[in-house]
Formats: C-alpha cells, structure tokens, sequence
C-alpha cells in the first residue's frame, strides 16, 4: 500500500466545439472531415493513447506534424512530432528523432539538432549497431556553421565505444542494452531552473535538459532568478557560481532564507572544481556540485537521476485531511530525512525531520516545540515532503510519537483553560493596577502576556497569538480569574 494517495487537480481544458473524446468514431470522422484541424488530431491522438492504441496516436501526430510543417508552421510541427516522441519507445523513437532534427535544422536550431543527433547515434552504439550508425550520418543534413566540428564528435561515438566481445575485462559501463524498450518517464510535470550567463551554454544546457520532457526556464543571473522563482517554483536549480549582479552562492542563500523554496535542490555548475570549493558547497546544503566542462549526455542523466527522485518524493504528499500525526507517524515509520512543509487557510508550516525524528519546527511565529504544538491539530490544507533538509539546529529532542502525545495533552489542556475565559472573545483584555502575584517559574510567562495584553487586542486575538503555548494560558485564565486581568472597556470588573 502507498504511503500517501498526491491528490492532482487541474482546471478544465478549453477544447473547440466537437465530438466527445471517448467517442473515437466521431473524433476519427472529424479528422477525416477536417485534416488540418490541429486540436481535433491532439484529441483523437490522446484518445487513441488512453485506450492502449499507440501506434494509433503516433500515426495521427505524425500526420498532423507532417501537415502543419507542409504549411510551413514549423513550431506546430515541432509540437506534434515532439508529442509523437514522447510516446514512442525503444527503435521506433529513432525515425520521430530524425524528423525533429530536420525540424530544428529549418529553425537554425543547430545545437539541438546536434544533441538529438547526437541521442541517435548513442543509441545506435549501445545496440552495438555501428552500421546504422554511420549510416545515419551520412544522410545527417548539414548543422550550420559548426557542421564539421558538429561531425567530428559525432563520428568520434563510435571510435570511442567499440567494445570487445568475450569475457575478457572491458574496463566500460557503455555494452549492452541501457534503456531502450524502456517507457519514457513523465516529467512534464515538473520544471528545472537554469541560471546560466553564458548564452552558448545556457542554450545547450537547456536543450539537453529538455529532452527530459521537463520545462526548462533559464535566468542570466541571480536577482532573475530570484524573480522567476516568486513567479512560479521550480522543482530544481542548477546555477553557474560566477555570475554578474547576484553570483551562485548568494542565489543559494537566498532560496535557503526563504522557507517556502529551502527545499528546492540547489546544483552548482562552475568551472571552478578545486576541491575545498566543492566540499564548502557540498557543506552548505547544496544538491550536488557538478563542474564544468560538462557534456550534454552526462549533465542529461544527472539531472534525470534527481528529477527521478523528486517524482519519488511526490509521492509523500497530498491532503492534510489525513491529519498531521498520520503524516509525522508514517514518516517516523519510514525512517525520512527531509522537511515537511504544510500549507493550510494561508498558512504555512515546516517541520525537519531526521531518520523519521522531528528536530525541529517552524509555524505561527514560533520554533521548536511550541511550533510543532500549534500546528498538531491542523486537518485542512496540503502536505508535501522533501529529501532536503537544510542545516537546522535541534530544537525538538522527543520522539515523534512522544512529541503527538505532549502535543494532544497539551491541547486538551489548552481548551480547559479557554473554557474558563469570558465566553465573548471579542472583548478586549487589559491588566490592572497592581503587579500579580505570579510563582518565580511564570514570570516569563507573565511578560509575554504584558507583551500581548495591553488593551487593544481582542481575546481571540490573543489566544491566536498564543497558540501552541500552553503555560501563558493557564497563567492568563488564573489572572482572569484573579480580576489580575479584565476587560478593558470595564476596568473595575
């Protein structure tokens, strides 16, 4: 059984007037009647897809790609053929690869023609295929300016890669299958952050990336990426350090500052690799820290390493309707190291975790202990869980389930000392004349109400400034009870 259930909702797709898409005989009749009606293909091509028939809907991309790019629509081509890709596997991605490339060429692409040729030929190596390899290379369209140097590499895959038969040491990872007949992985969900200066290298970065089936948006420094990430949260950012305006390690302690994104992974690519620079970083918190130069091939399955498990970890959030000491106790069962961030009435809420232990918490203007108890009751809202945990000092040295247990005692507690307040908690609460009379242990407490109590504030808004606080509670229903504190538009009581 699945830890959690990710609960995804989407808003409704504005779709032309037509047949319904579980009707396939009206949708393949509209086609036919109307050929070049592009989202009337998509429609036909998603239903064929959601009833098994793929060779169907590959037929139907291509054929729509094919139509659009005769129209000289080359992004709408691009669309469909893309589309096409994503659903094709093992050999049959190969033919959808090269008309991407013709595709590009006609964009001036040259750098992702040159990647997806690139893809080709690596597949054609690992299938131990050099004939098909060459092959495709002879019959590879010119690839700009760079053709021969562009050639050059992709000629020297199959040098580099011959492998010898037999049982004999191979001293290489590159034989046999890897991942041909294996279903693409849907990332499309998801969206990596680039931060890059370096227009040449941003654009093959990106290109590469890309082929993940993730977006990819990319910001020339710091500060634009500070700005991208407020508009809209990446799943992962790799970032240049040197950099004009805001450098890497600035961008990376402003995310970590801020605790709705600290759980972004944060990937360093620098040029600089001595290795007390990585170590530093690597101590900081950052992801990974990968240095350049870096191929495209290998920063691919770098990235598609961390983008598979941050697909894993979306797994590990969904409702908060399940409570939160449903949540903390499979985590704590689960052994997690990570941080859980919770989101409810426009409320936020994080708590660390460490091998399933809570250390720490943040909520309500509150951290630690008191923190944690004054979110133990929230039922309404999302949970999400991440890998990271970002350098906290521990606050929080119980168990999880000793935590809930002090957590649960503490608000039934809480609610017997409320039901002995005024039941109006619209009036104001103000101290009287005099100092109360309060044990050497509550004078903290006492000061903290003096900070809240001053007349003005309502004591409902009291009670939610002290949520989680047990102790200053009580104290507060004692002085009420006491006449220590009345209401303040009636002093005498």
């Amino acid at each position: 059984m699945a830890l959690f259930t990710k609960l995804r909702t989407t808003g409704p797709l504005q779709k032309p007037e037509g047949p319904a898409d579980g009707d396939l005989a009206s949708l393949e009749r509209a086609v036919a009647e109307r050929p070049s009606d592009g989202a009337l293909a998509e429609r036909l091509a998603t239903a064929y897809a959601s009833s098994g028939e793929t060779a169907k809907a590959l037929n139907v991309l291509l054929a729509a790609g094919e139509l659009a790019r005769d129209h000289g629509r080359i992004e709408g081509a691009l669309h469909f053929i893309a589309l096409a890709e994503s659903l094709a596997t093992g050999p049959k991605r190969i033919p959808i690869l090269e008309r991407l490339i013709a595709l590009h060429i006609a964009r001036q692409a040259y750098v992702r023609a040159f990647l997806i040729a690139r893809e080709i030929v690596e597949f054609h190596v690992r299938g131990e295929d050099s004939i098909r390899a060459r092959d495709f290379l002879g019959r590879l369209p010119s690839l700009g300016p760079r053709d021969g140097a562009y050639r050059k590499r992709l000629a020297g895959l199959l040098t580099a890669t011959d492998v010898v038969a037999g049982t004999e040491p191979v001293a290489s990872w590159r034989h046999g299958s890897i991942d041909q007949d294996v279903p693409r992985e849907d990332f499309s969900d998801l969206s990596v952050l680039l931060v890059e200066d370096d227009a040449d290298q941003s654009e093959i970065f990106a290109a590469a990336i890309e082929t993940l089936g993730c977006e990819v948006r990319v910001a020339t420094d710091g500060l634009a990426a500070l700005g991208q990430i407020a508009a809209a949260r990446p799943a992962l950012v790799i970032s240049d350090l040197v950099m004009p305006t805001m450098d890497g390690s600035q961008l990376f302690r402003a995310i970590a500052a801020d605790p709705a994104n600290e759980t972004i992974p944060f990937v360093c690519l620098s040029a600089r690799g001595d290795q007390f620079e990585v170590a530093a970083a690597l101590q900081r918190g950052v992801e990974d820290y990968w240095v350049k130069p870096m191929r495209p091939a290998e920063l691919r399955a770098r990235v598609l390493r961390i983008l598979r498990r941050i697909k894993e970890y979306a797994a590990l959030g969904g409702d908060l309707g399940i409570g939160l000491a449903n949540v903390v106790q499979v985590l704590e069962v689960s052994s997690r190291t990570g941080t859980l961030l919770l989101r409810s009435r426009g409320r936020t809420a994080t708590v660390y975790f460490a091998d399933g232990r809570p250390i720490d918490a943040v909520a309500c203007g509150k951290t630690g202990e008191p923190a944690f108890y004054a979110i133990a009751e929230w039922n309404e809202g999302t949970f999400e869980f991440s890998p990271r945990l970002p350098e906290r000092e521990r606050s929080i040295f119980a168990s999880a389930q000793g935590l809930l247990l002090e957590a649960f005692q503490r608000l039934d507690e809480f609610a017997d000392a409320v039901a002995e307040l005024p039941p109006d908690h619209a009036v104001a609460l103000a101290f009287g004349e005099g100092e109360p009379e309060v044990d050497y242990a509550d004078r903290a407490h006492l000061e903290r109400l003096r900070s809240i109590v001053d007349g003005s504030k309502a004591l409902s808004e009291v009670l939610a400034e002290l949520v989680g606080e047990l102790e200053p509670v009580l104290l507060l229903a004692r002085l009420v009870r006491d006449g220590a504190i009345t209401s303040a538009r009636n002093p005498e009581g």
